[in-house]
């Protein structure tokens, strides 16, 4: 954090690590911190508002889903990588959706397939047949 301290992307890998461990307060003040970063006033309103009313993972959730949304309607425009939607799904346990996105992005011979195999954030994906298919494909090592 050090090397760019207005980059938000090591504190939401630091809050998931964090989260992972089992230090929630820590994660949540880095989830805060990434959101100030990222610039929009809303969302850490609503990260707020939801924390204070039902804990992190409904912060989490609430802010997720308010991301997606956008990714949605910004998709019907632009050009969105299904990477943003893959993490996303993830960070919310939608494996059906995530599962989707991860299809598209094999499809588009997306680079990014390879570091998930080694991201923990993709645990809750790996006992799924059709993910386990999908790193066979791409002959990820440990890959059956």
């Amino acid at each position: 954090m050090e090397l760019n301290p207005s980059d938000s992307a090591p504190h939401y890998s630091l809050a998931e690590l964090m989260e992972r461990e089992g230090h929630a307060s820590e994660a949540t003040l880095e989830w805060r911190t990434a959101l100030q970063l990222d610039g929009d006033q809303q969302l850490v309103e609503l990260f707020d508002k939801s924390l204070s009313k039902s804990g992190f993972p409904a912060a989490k959730r609430a802010v997720t889903e308010t991301l997606l949304e956008q990714l949605i309607i910004r998709a019907k425009t632009n050009y969105v990588s299904p990477r943003n939607f893959v993490e996303l799904y993830v960070r919310i346990g939608d494996k059906e959706n995530a599962l989707r996105w991860l299809e598209a992005a094999f499809a588009e011979h997306s680079s990014f397939f390879v570091q998930i195999t080694h991201d923990p954030s993709y645990e809750s994906l790996g006992t799924d047949p059709r993910f386990r298919a999908m790193l066979h494909r791409i002959r990820a090592p440990g890959a059956s």
